[in-house]
């Protein structure tokens, strides 16, 4: 399931990263772009709390590992996606991200 994942701009650098139609997840659904939530689950469109989500790359259908994303920054990478209570008991624990626990740049964007 967790594979590594080739950089499309830098062919010697590798990051770790799952297919999200592997594990049952369809990322910016139709109910996604439909939700009028502020935060909505990438998954289903539900309100979150912004309290946990997912890295995206590979141009929205690959959730990336934390420990990788400025390996995948150059390959795709689309940031932190918030995923909701029940959409992300699908995630591997080791790929969920914790808001508060990003950090945040010179400008106090959380990243």
């Amino acid at each position: 399931m967790i594979r590594q994942i080739q950089n499309m701009d830098k062919k010697e650098l590798s990051y770790r990263g799952i297919d999200a139609y592997e594990i049952g997840l369809t990322l910016f659904s139709e109910k996604f772009h439909e939700s009028q939530s502020e935060n909505p689950c990438s998954v289903c469109g539900r309100k979150t709390n912004l309290s946990i989500g997912i890295h995206v790359g590979g141009g929205g259908g690959t959730i990336v590992h934390p420990e990788d994303i400025e390996l995948a920054r150059d390959g795709g990478y689309m940031g932190f996606f918030p995923i909701g209570k029940e959409c992300i008991k699908k995630v591997p624990k080791e790929f969920r991200v914790v808001w508060e626990q990003l950090p945040e740049d010179k400008d106090g964007w959380r990243k």
